[in-house]
């Protein structure tokens, strides 16, 4: 009876192991993408950013509906990226109805606001840096209006803050 008990007891063990297996595959956790509004007290414009306080860029090379930054452009301007168990979230300022989503050369989903494409910039690292604004001339932070702002910069043909390393061209 010991044996016997010894295996009801690793099959009762096998099969509740086999069934969470195949409900972590058949329901992973969903995630949320937020896109809130925030005071940028270096540009002096309200901007739009990420759940955690990092400004949301558009690169100006892209067209509404067009994708310019892949490759090593997208390791150092993360695209803010959606997939099908993403709920997308319009935080207080930001209107639900200019986030939308174009597909990227990839297949991925990436973020937009009023058609343009959203990216977060590998050289913000905690909340109010703005370290990408107007690089390269390209790169700007986007309003609750859905443009871009040429705050804190020269305008379309500034390079930055600087040379920093990692611009992605």
């Amino acid at each position: 009876m010991g044996i016997r008990l010894t295996y009801r007891s690793l099959l009762l063990v096998l099969m509740l192991l086999l069934v969470g297996v195949v409900a972590a595959h058949a329901a992973p956790d969903a995630r949320t993408v937020t896109v809130k509004l925030r005071l940028s007290n270096a540009l002096g414009v309200s901007i739009l950013v990420d759940s955690a306080g990092l400004p949301l860029y558009h690169d100006l090379r892209e067209k509404k509906g067009k994708i310019h930054c892949v490759g090593a452009c997208a390791e150092d301007w993360v695209p803010l990226l959606v997939t099908r168990r993403t709920k997308l979230v319009a935080g207080p300022g930001v209107k639900a109805s200019e986030l939308g989503m174009v597909k990227r050369p990839n297949g991925d989903e990436q973020v937009t606001y009023n058609g343009l494409a959203l990216y977060q910039f590998s050289g913000d690292t905690i909340a109010g840096q703005v370290n990408g604004q107007g690089a390269h001339g390209v790169w700007f932070a986007i309003t609750a209006a859905g443009v871009i702002t040429t705050a804190g910069t020269a305008g379309p043909g500034a390079t930055g803050d600087g040379e920093a390393p990692g611009y992605g061209y």
